[in-house]
């Protein structure tokens, strides 16, 4: 206020007056600005000269952090604040509570050794994060005295020597307004905990409107969003017609960009380091044997298609609806041609039909197979629970619940191959785009490279807090997505097999993603049923698709990049103009956009299973008819 008359005066003419007024203003905001904290480390070094640490130790000692009853008044000050602040800042102060809910719980536990007042305070405040936090939730809720907190596998995370600190995402102006009222309420407990159990990042934008969930972060010193990613991708070569494919030397060393600045073209994958070049390399001389010349579909996937392209913002729709499944139908998949379709079920077998004239789904005409149906491909002793394609449609693998990986080559309708490794049921298993590697995701909590000519991962991925469900090769194959019903997406380097991003913000358990062509940008799909754009370099979102009313179970990108499909179990389609609403605003990944669907395709009671774009933006949908969705 005193500014504001300095400047109404200054404006006026009275010089001498605005001057007095802003040296007043000045030496009140010193005053103001000292907090009750402050004042008392101010004091405590002038009479020990010792370290701050060492003074907020003592402090916070004497103004009772062994007393278990004031972390339950400091939270609920902080709640009551919280819910009466403005609604711009809610939001964001929200994703500050549950950090403090954890670790307020926690130390009650510690120090009260009766199970009645953490279970009071545990009751009180548990049913405000059960919609963001419901995993978690449901783990405190089995902690009953101190016994429980070496036991509990949650617990040890957060209190051990390597503990894992809460990562939360704050706008300049709400964290100001938050370290304010702490400071000056004198909840120097709760500043204690935010120093040692979160990491708080500072951004300078508007607050975030929407609701989001708090994430653990890696442990460590360094943090996964400060590593390099090269994010661009690389035209491959063209396989030697003469069978003998390309070798590590033809791929020319090149050099990475200085800058990953949006107006840029982007980091260059490292195709000099030795383990990327026998990667690509190897790759490259498996691909001329799967494509036999001159015979029925053959064709050269390292080359770009000549034929133009749809028009993928107005696309033609091909809907495939399995009857008679019962609910039992788990995953699918269209070849990238349109010539097959792979689906995963709940019997213990993979079917493959033949959607396309010529070759039938096992190799013989598809007038032959025609009244016969699909392929059924027998091995798996449990539910399969995914499928993919290779690059040249020859192969599939699958994923079961024996946690066996099994390979299929078509021609013969043989298991060619089974990979052991994951303890638990393998949720997802991926072909890399060049065919030879996969990637599978597993209940045990890790994802795995492998290769097709080794029984045993060439690489565990290993960071997630619960069950990885999906998983995804970059374009550009040096690096790994996974998705994980902790509500993370996290970005793996295949060389090093470090965790190099970590993307957080769904409510709901991540159940499918896609990367753009270009290798840009990441969507995520949740069961909480919407879709999220990330900005890889950054790791930041940049968008918020909302619209279905149910889990997403499928999204791709069109061949071009610039459109998105989604198919969810509200039994919809949805078509997402990616290029058109972002234009200029990709550049600042700071700014979220909220996008809506241009287009909408409704099945009659089929949820839908998976969405795919052929090269020449056709888009596929499939799943199977639901009778309970029908009666209802």
């Amino acid at each position: 206020l005193l500014e504001l008359d300095s400047e109404f005066l200054g404006a006026r003419g009275f010089e001498q007056a605005s001057d007095a007024l802003r040296a007043e203003s000045s030496t009140d905001g010193r005053r103001t600005r000292e907090s009750r904290l402050e004042k008392v480390i101010r004091r405590a070094q002038m009479l020990s000269g010792g370290s701050t640490d060492m003074i907020l130790s003592s402090t916070l000692d004497a103004r009772g952090s062994q007393n278990p009853t004031l972390f339950a008044e400091s939270f609920s000050t902080y709640q009551d604040w919280a819910a009466a602040s403005l609604e711009r800042f809610r939001p964001e102060l929200a994703c500050v509570s549950f950090p403090l809910f954890v670790h307020c719980f926690l130390k009650i536990l510690q120090l009260h050794p009766e199970e009645s007042q953490a279970r009071s305070f545990f009751n009180r405040w548990c049913n405000d994060f059960r919609l963001t936090n419901y995993r978690e939730v449901q783990a405190l809720s089995t902690l009953t005295g101190k016994a429980d907190l070496e036991g509990d596998e949650y617990a040890r995370s957060l209190l051990g020597p390597n503990r894992a600190r809460f990562r939360v995402s704050l706008a300049k102006a709400t964290f100001e307004l938050l370290i304010s009222f702490l400071t000056t309420s004198d909840l120097l407990l709760l500043v204690d905990l935010l120093n040692t159990y979160v990491s708080v990042s500072v951004q300078d934008r508007d607050p975030d409107m929407t609701i989001q969930a708090s994430n653990l972060a890696a442990p460590g010193p360094s943090q996964p969003q400060d590593e390099r990613v090269a994010w661009r991708t690389l035209s491959l070569p063209v396989a030697n017609p003469q069978g003998e494919g390309s070798t590590p030397e033809d791929f020319p060393s090149l050099q990475h960009s200085q800058s990953d600045a949006p107006g840029q073209a982007g980091l260059l994958p490292r195709t000099g380091d030795q383990f990327n070049s026998q990667l690509l390399g190897k790759c490259m001389r498996h691909l001329p044997p799967a494509f036999p010349a001159g015979g029925p579909g053959a064709a050269d996937l390292t080359r770009e298609p000549r034929s133009e392209l749809a028009d993928a913002s107005a696309p033609s729709v091909l809907m495939t609806t399995v009857l008679n499944a019962y609910q039992g139908m788990t995953s699918s998949q269209f070849t990238r041609d349109a010539t097959r379709f792979a689906a995963s079920f709940s019997d213990r077998l993979v079917r493959v039909w033949s959607l396309g004239q010529g070759q039938a789904a096992g190799g013989e005409t598809a007038g032959a197979r025609e009244e016969a149906g699909p392929v059924e491909l027998r091995f798996h002793s449990h539910s399969v629970f995914s499928v993919s394609w290779s690059p040249e449609h020859r192969h599939l693998i699958s994923g079961a619940g024996d946690g066996a990986i099994c390979l299929w080559d078509l021609a013969t309708a043989k298991a060619v191959a089974c990979y052991r490794g994951h303890a638990c049921p393998v949720w997802d298993a991926q072909f890399s785009p060049v065919g030879h590697y996969f990637v599978s995701a597993s209940f045990d909590r890790t994802a795995r490279l492998w290769s097709t000519d080794q029984a045993q991962p060439l690489r565990i991925f290993a960071g997630h807090y619960a069950d990885v469900t999906c998983a995804a090769f970059h374009p550009n194959c040096n690096y790994v997505i996974t998705g994980s019903t902790d509500r993370t997406a996290r970005l793996w380097d295949l060389q090093s097999g470090k965790c190099l991003r970590i993307f957080a913000g769904h409510l709901g358990s991540i159940a499918t993603l896609s990367v753009c062509p270009d290798g840009r940008y990441l969507a995520t799909g949740s069961d909480d049923g919407t879709a999220r754009i990330w900005d890889i370099p950054s790791g930041e979102q940049v968008a918020l698709l909302e619209e279905h009313s149910a889990a997403i179970h499928s999204l791709d990108f069109s061949a071009d990049g610039g459109t998105l499909a989604t198919g969810s179990a509200d039994c919809s389609v949805r078509i997402w103009d990616i290029a058109g609403s972002f234009g200029s605003a990709l550049a600042r990944t700071e700014e979220k956009l909220r996008i809506s669907s241009t287009k909408r395709f409704w099945s009659k009671n089929t949820p839908i299973c998976s969405v795919t774009w052929t090269r020449r933006n056709l888009l596929l949908a499939a799943g199977a008819f639901d009778v309970q969705h029908s009666l209802s």
